[in-house]
């Protein structure tokens, strides 16, 4: 591929990332179990113990499958000659008709058996046999190993979608959303409902994004907007393609998820998919890892209590229900907002929220 110039050396990272150092591993075990199973009492359990200090060079092959699977699709669609290198393998009858989709998340598949195995090996070992020590202990080892892997895969996921939220941001470097301690837990499309026209205001819809420490309300960049100003940064010009994309958003509000609440609103009409959106903490400050700062005092751009209306009933129960959840797992830092109860719901009258909560 890289020798005929079908793909650049960054593809062939891209799809193959560190397999040569896989197959150095593996080697290195074939070699050790035909010596273990050439001895007079074979044993194998060395062989998959000494294998297992080396199974974290999986990490990175692990962390980087799905994006192996995206390079490969774009390139099928885009370049002619790698797909045509790759049907013209798939007639070879050592592919088996197999695509390379299939081949890349071979070792993945493998290092997912050896658990499996080396249990079954463990049943039909006798437990005074000296290999039933050193399987039970390769097959510890290698559970533990493989526990890791899952973690750092779960962490990669993680920071890959913080990464994809923030470049939907113009300039959304400055955010700093890919942190490892935070979480995406929901986004909703919504409106502010303008109380002194008694209306919603659809002129401008607006997205919510909630994660497991902030709050981000952002709207989309029109195209005659040629500035964006994050916190003190302003930020460099950029050109009408850039500003016409359909992902590009910019932020009006970060707010730490323990200085807002949200209450729902009871009643029907206009409001029937509202909810009360509160900020209750006047000293509220954007987390340290935030690039932004945005000042919490009241003005019409930023009212303290603002009535935001989802498209459907059914975001607003989730969005509640997203923001509930994540004042009462123990998992997360609690927030000390007071929880949503029948007391504290806001009524409305003639359409218009009544608040009967204080600040």
């Amino acid at each position: 591929l890289l020798n005929g110039k079908i793909l650049k050396l960054r593809d062939i990272d891209s799809i193959f990332k560190n397999l040569p150092e896989l197959l150095v591993v593996n080697k290195e075990l074939l070699k050790n179990l035909q010596v273990g199973s050439s001895l007079k009492r074979p044993s194998i359990g060395p062989a998959f113990a000494k294998m297992s200090s080396y199974l974290i060079v999986y990490s990175d092959y692990c962390n980087n499958h799905q994006k192996a699977m995206d390079t490969v699709e774009f390139l099928f669609n885009h370049n002619n000659a790698f797909t045509h290198f790759i049907n013209q393998k798939r007639k070879d009858p050592r592919s088996r008709k197999l695509d390379l989709n299939s081949f890349l998340i071979k070792p993945l598949q493998r290092i997912c058996k050896y658990p499996l195995f080396l249990k079954d090996l463990l049943r039909q070992t006798k437990k005074e046999d000296k290999d039933y020590l050193e399987v039970a202990e390769a097959l510890q080892r290698i559970e533990e190993m493989i526990r890791l892997l899952n973690e750092s895969k779960r962490q990669e996921e993680t920071l890959s979608k913080l990464r994809a939220i923030q470049s939907r941001f113009l300039n959304g470097q400055r955010l700093g959303l890919a942190d490892p301690s935070r979480k995406f837990l929901c986004e909703a499309q919504m409106y502010l409902f303008d109380e002194e026209i008694n209306e919603i205001d659809r002129t401008q819809p607006q997205q919510l994004f909630l994660f497991t420490d902030i709050l981000i309300r952002a709207e989309k960049i029109e195209d005659d907007d040629s500035i964006l100003t994050l916190g003190c940064f302003p930020a460099a010009k950029q050109s009408p393609k850039e500003l016409s994309s359909d992902n590009s958003l910019k932020p009006l509000e970060i707010l730490s998820v323990d200085s807002v609440c949200f209450i729902p609103i009871k009643g029907g009409g206009i409001l029937e998919h509202a909810l009360l959106m509160k900020i209750i903490d006047e000293d509220n400050k954007s987390p340290p890892s935030m690039a932004l700062a945005f000042s919490r005092k009241e003005t019409k751009e930023h009212p303290r209590v603002r009535t935001i209306v989802f498209e459907t009933k059914r975001d607003a129960d989730s969005w509640m229900i997203s923001f509930e959840t994540l004042q009462t797992n123990s998992s997360f830092p609690p927030p000390p907002s007071p929880h949503t109860t029948e007391s504290n719901a806001v009524t409305e009258t003639n359409g218009v929220p009544s608040v009967p909560v204080t600040a």
